[in-house]
């Protein structure tokens, strides 16, 4: 019987990008012409993917340095003129004030269920943004509290402990197959892949396209007692 929900933060309840990541990588863009702004984006986030796999335990770094260091790369890659902390600085704006998904706010102010946070990022900056967008859940892991990031199984371990239930007593809902769903599966926990641009996906997964539906299958699940 599910007791609790655990749910992704960014990229699930707020945007993952905002107006002030935009300008970082546009300005990155700008002063490389002959690079593109989708190459650069996709060359960040495979160095921070790398960091962040590396980032655990006596190896952790905050998500704050772990960006640094992943601009301090993809500017030397593109021998981009820009000043790495400059950038980093300027992520920090997203990170404390992010925009949020409207059906996301309505459904955790009106959900039976206690909501948990499980969620990349540092402490100050999710905290910040969610005292300004009034959001008061259960309890919040970041990679921060656990020393490590998603989708490594501590983070998923140290919220169950953190809201004293087993793995098949919650679902975790996320926007990545990567870090939500396959990290969930992980360490038993059923998830819900919010996948709002509706993108294929080969692999079998429960799924809604954004929180109204999610809404529609934990109706379901509560009806019949069990997870489809």
């Amino acid at each position: 019987m599910v007791q609790a929900l655990f749910i992704d933060f960014y990229g699930t309840v707020v945007h993952e990008y905002g107006k002030a990541s935009y300008e970082v990588i546009h300005r990155i863009a700008k002063s490389v012409p002959e690079v593109d702004a989708k190459t650069i984006l996709a060359h960040w986030w495979q160095v921070f993917n790398r960091l962040t796999a590396e980032a655990k335990d006596a190896t952790f770094l905050r998500q704050y340095d772990i960006a640094y260091r992943t601009f301090q790369e993809t500017l030397n890659a593109f021998k981009s003129p820009e000043d790495p902390l400059a950038m980093c600085d300027k992520m920090k704006e997203h990170w404390s004030a992010p925009p949020a998904y409207s059906d996301a706010l309505d459904f955790i102010n009106h959900t039976p269920f206690p909501v948990y946070f499980v969620t990349n990022g540092d402490n100050d900056f999710v905290q910040q943004a969610l005292d300004r967008l009034n959001l008061k859940p259960a309890g919040v892991m970041t990679s921060e509290r656990a020393r490590c990031y998603k989708p490594t199984a501590d983070i998923f371990m140290k919220a169950l402990e953190m809201a004293n239930l087993s793995a098949k007593e919650v679902l975790h809902i996320g926007d990545s197959l990567r870090s939500d769903v396959q990290g969930a599966l992980g360490v038993g926990i059923t998830p819900i892949w919010m996948n709002r641009e509706e993108k294929p996906v080969s692999q079998k997964v429960m799924q809604a396209k954004d929180f109204s539906e999610l809404s529609d299958i934990l109706s379901r699940l509560r009806q019949h007692g069990r997870r489809d």
